[in-house]
Formats: C-alpha cells, sequence, structure tokens
C-alpha cells in the first residue's frame, strides 16, 4: 500500500528535482531503500530493497535523528563505521554532532558520502498512522562542491512529497 502511494509522488519530485528520489526505513541499524524512483537517464547505484550502512546518506542521517537516544547510542558503540569516500563519516562523535544538527533542521545532506559525485537532501515523513520510521531523498550529480542549486526549494519539495504521502496514507488507513 505505502508503495502504491508514494511511487507516483516520488516519481513526480525526481521529474521536477532532476533527480533520483528515495523512500527508505531504519531496519536492522541500516537503511533500507523502500522505492527508488528515477528521471529517465539518471542513474545511482541503489535500488529497491537494497540495505546501506547507516552512516553514510542523507536517509540514514534523517533516519537516526528519529532513533530514541538509547537506540542512537547503541548503534554508535556497535563497532567501526566503514568509510566509503573521503566525506563518509566514521567517528562516532563527529556522527553525534552531525545528527544534532539533523534534529535541530529537520533535513540532512549527503555530501558524497557514499559515492565521490551524487550529493544528497533528505527529509523525515512524519505521520502517526505508520509505526515505523520513513525518510524520503533527492539525489543529484554532477554537481560542483557541496553545493545544492536551491536548497529550500528541494527541501520545500522534499517536504511536500513527504505531506502528501502521510495525508493519503492517513486517508487509507481510515477508511
Amino acid at each position: 500500500m505505502l508503495r502504491k502511494i508514494a511511487r507516483p509522488i516520488l516519481a513526480k519530485l525526481s521529474s521536477k528535482l532532476n533527480g533520483v528520489s528515495h523512500m527508505g526505513t531504519w531496519d536492522d541499524d541500516m537503511v533500507t531503500y523502500i522505492i527508488k524512483s528515477a528521471q529517465e537517464g539518471k542513474i545511482l547505484f541503489t535500488q529497491e530493497t537494497m540495505q546501506l550502512e547507516g552512516c553514510c546518506s542523507g536517509l540514514a542521517k534523517v533516519l537516526l535523528s528519529n532513533l530514541d537516544s538509547k537506540s542512537f547510542e547503541t548503534y554508535l558503540k556497535a563497532g567501526e563505521f566503514q568509510s566509503l569516500t573521503k566525506n563518509t563519516i566514521t567517528d562516532p562523535d563527529k556522527l553525534r554532532e552531525e545528527i544534532q544538527k539533523v534534529k535541530k533542521k529537520q533535513y540532512a545532506i549527503d555530501n558524497r558520502e557514499i559515492q565521490e559525485d551524487p550529493i544528497c537532501i533528505a527529509a523525515p515523513i512524519i505521520s502517526d498512522v505508520l509505526d515505523f520510521p520513513l525518510a524520503i531523498s533527492l539525489s543529484r550529480k554532477d554537481l560542483p562542491g557541496n553545493y545544492f542549486p536551491d536548497v529550500h526549494r528541494d527541501l520545500h519539495e522534499l517536504r511536500k512529497a513527504g505531506n502528501t504521502i502521510t495525508s493519503m496514507v492517513s486517508s487509507f488507513v481510515l477508511q
């Protein structure tokens, strides 16, 4: 049901913002990709049902920011984080600082932490009817530095898509 509702919304988001959209959840200390929607010609290594380390993506940072303090500290103490690029945050104290910023801003940016080229912006999906955390993201390649052409516009569009998904899921559940 969630995929059926969210897939067309993420497809529209990918098209409008010229990138690759994802929806993911937190599962077994990793991000699980539920949906991937890419504008034609846009390629990214991710796949639906794929899992990735929890320390290196925008989706992961948003999902980590929604863990309770005890679960988050347990995650930080679980072991070494794998460096996927020179930008991957592998130090638990630096990751803790980054997640505090994400909690405050309610969004995260992955600045080439998974791969050398793509950057990503992610935001939570807030819903009272779902009993698991969700986040959505937009990834783009071939951008200079940590540059997002218009982070406020993109964040607005991400949040709007998240609100639409929440509203439609709520309507479905309450029927």
